[in-house]
């Protein structure tokens, strides 16, 4: 069974599901079509066993930065300096909670405002909150756009990455206890942000034949686009082969050692949800 009690800003959320004793990739699709819905505490997935069990803490979007309230992309009221008062109460309330397995941050740690604010600075700052209040296991993290905004992933990754990378990739994966392994995706792996030439150069193709008002300046914008189409904006982000790759050699090497596996990214993994 999973469980994880997360806060994604102020708001918390709980969530569990089982694991039946399948391979690594095949508990995806198990506790995908056996789903339950409970919406009074966040969500229930259960699938036919309880013989693997996690409890996690999930932290989701801080968006910090030292400046005055305001608005986002999207017109939403924004509180920058307050959102590190929300991480500094999630990170005491998961320690609370106690026998954590681990708690995981999915990304946009920092505002994409910092840039002009020290962004490494801004970053540190919200880490330090984080592993200050929460003392009792590791914090898994993976970076959205917004750190992007603000750094070079040269600068990123060693802040964020606690275990050995010597690809110097935004993708990894460690393990959580005997039975469960992490997966940590880079879902800005094709990006126009912060990325190699030939890895914008994609992005940009991509972006120019899916999406009509990236070539008028307008590269956020999923205006006149529908259903899954509306993905085709700048702020997004894909996963090229040598990635998918790994992926696949990763998922294989787990149900090999019969373990089970929990993916994290930033961006969603199925292009449906």
């Amino acid at each position: 069974m999973i469980e994880s009690i997360g806060v994604v800003c102020a708001f918390a959320v709980v969530r569990k599901m089982t694991a039946s004793p399948s391979s690594a990739v095949g508990l995806l699709s198990s506790v995908e079509e056996e789903e339950e819905a409970d919406n009074s505490s966040g969500s229930t997935c259960r699938s036919s066993s309880s013989s693997a069990s996690l409890r996690l803490g999930l932290l989701a979007d801080i968006q910090y930065a030292p400046i005055d309230d305001g608005f986002s992309y999207g017109g939403t009221p924004r509180y920058y300096r307050h959102a590190l008062d929300a991480a500094e109460r999630a990170s005491l309330d998961l320690e609370s909670q106690g026998n954590i397995d681990a708690v995981l941050n999915l990304g946009d740690t920092i505002d994409g405002q910092c840039v002009n604010h020290d962004p490494l600075s801004c970053l540190q700052r919200v880490l330090s909150v984080l592993t200050d209040n929460y003392v009792s296991g590791p914090i898994h993290h993976t970076y959205g756009n917004h750190e992007l905004y603000s750094m070079d992933r040269s600068t990123l990754f060693p802040q964020i990455h606690s275990h050995d990378n010597e690809q110097d990739v935004g993708y990894y994966s460690t393990i959580l206890n005997k039975q469960w392994k992490l997966i940590v995706l880079d879902s800005y792996d094709i990006s126009l942000l912060k990325q190699s030439k030939d890895k914008r150069d994609l992005a940009h193709e991509i972006l120019s034949e899916n999406n009509p008002n990236y070539k008028l300046g307008m590269e956020n914008s999923p205006e006149g686009l529908e259903g899954l189409e509306r993905r085709f904006v700048a702020f997004g982000g894909g996963i090229d082969t040598p990635q998918l790759n790994w992926l696949r050699q990763t998922l294989e090497e787990a149900r090999n050692d019969g373990q089970y596996v929990l993916i994290m990214s930033h961006q969603p993994i199925m292009p449906e949800s």
